[in-house]
């Protein structure tokens, strides 16, 4: 049946240009026309000398298992404690409730939200409280000099031995024994990194260099060991308008949000230039940051000031 009409355009396009990288993208954009203003741009970024995954370590926030208690949690063990009670995630008036000795209050470290982030900039004061005692800094739960903590997460302990998943070891940490604990990843927090939240409508990456622990819906970029390249320049790339386009059309997302994951981080493309080259991008991240992290900075409601970036 000849399936031609006068009102459709049909294009022939091969399948090289029909599919993009080697995780075979469909891009329609572009294709089987002449190259619109849009894809001049991406066609210039994807011609970068460098990928992302290859200049920069990017890797997921923590994964505990277990943050806060569930309505599934109580109705599956019956604990009858406030849904959402804090078990390894604490705010600050569950962690003063606890009456911690010094000793605890060492291992009970800042913790940080994805709406914490923000472009170029991210919450420097935390709200939120983490219990770490992960595996295998620490191997027993000492009950002479953690009391307060060994007493509160006996409450959950059927919850933190119910954990099934094998996230970075811990169904094997639990199987060990360890059932209070959780595997952290191999990422030294304090570095300074660029954090991204998993999801967002736009490209919203912050920069700090405190010690910045989140949770698996954050992603944290630090630099790599070989190539070289400064994090800030690399910040002034993925908070421009250019990687916006790049990351709304070759990157991946859910309806209009911004999925920032792993995997389509490293392959976002990052001309390769000196370092002598990068550094007036330095410079203009640095001013930005005065402004940024500084803690009158309000990303919510933005002052003249802020509207400027």
């Amino acid at each position: 049946v000849n399936m031609v009409d006068g009102e459709t355009d049909y294009i022939s396009v091969s399948q090289s240009d029909l599919y993009d990288g080697v995780e075979n993208y469909i891009r329609l954009s572009g294709v089987g026309a002449s190259e619109s203003p849009l894809d001049s741009v991406l066609s210039k970024i994807a011609s970068s000398e460098w990928l992302l995954g290859d200049i920069c370590n990017v890797n997921i926030g923590m994964r505990t298992g277990s943050d806060k208690l569930s309505q599934s949690y109580i109705e599956q063990y019956g604990i009858d404690l406030p849904k959402n009670s804090g078990i390894y995630v604490l705010d600050s008036n569950e962690v003063e409730e606890l009456g911690l000795n010094p000793e605890e209050r060492k291992i009970v470290v800042p913790f940080f939200k994805n709406s914490d982030v923000w472009r170029y900039g991210s919450k420097q004061k935390n709200d939120l409280w983490l219990i770490d005692v992960s595996y295998p800094t620490m191997k027993s739960l000492d009950e002479s000099r953690m009391p307060n903590i060994a007493r509160h997460l006996r409450k959950f302990r059927p919850v933190l031995e119910g954990r099934r998943s094998n996230d970075n070891g811990l169904l094997s940490v639990i199987k060990a024994g360890y059932w209070w604990a959780f595997t952290m990843r191999q990422l030294d927090f304090s570095l300074p990194k660029i954090v991204a939240p998993q999801r967002s409508k736009r490209n919203d990456f912050g920069y700090n260099s405190i010690s910045w622990r989140a949770s698996m819906d954050v992603y944290y970029i630090t630099r790599g060991s070989e190539a070289d390249v400064e994090l800030k320049y690399v910040l002034a790339l993925l908070n421009s308008k250019a990687y916006f386009q790049w990351l709304y059309h070759r990157g991946k997302r859910k309806g209009d949000s911004l999925e920032l994951y792993q995997k389509p981080l490293s392959e976002v493309p990052i001309p390769k230039i000196t370092l002598q080259e990068q550094a007036p991008f330095v410079a203009l991240v640095d001013e930005i940051l005065l402004i940024t992290m500084d803690d009158k900075f309000n990303p919510r409601k933005p002052s003249a000031q802020q509207v400027k970036l």
